[in-house]
């Protein structure tokens, strides 16, 4: 990896908290949609398209 501490990519609080939450999250894009943030990419397209810039950029095997 380029970055070697990891703190710096990552909050280790937030990681760990994640998995115990007793709470469902819904989520809504509308705020920022109406005032003009449009743009779309389907989540599995995302990591797709960072993985294979990952690759090219050798950072990953």
């Amino acid at each position: 990896m380029v970055e070697p501490e990891l703190g710096r990519l990552a909050s280790p609080w937030y990681t760990d908290a994640n998995p115990g939450r007793t709470i469902e999250i819904v989520t809504d894009m509308s705020k920022s949609r109406r005032p003009g943030f449009t743009g779309y990419q389907a989540t599995d397209d995302a990591f797709f398209d960072l993985f294979a810039e990952l690759r090219s950029d050798r950072r990953i095997p």
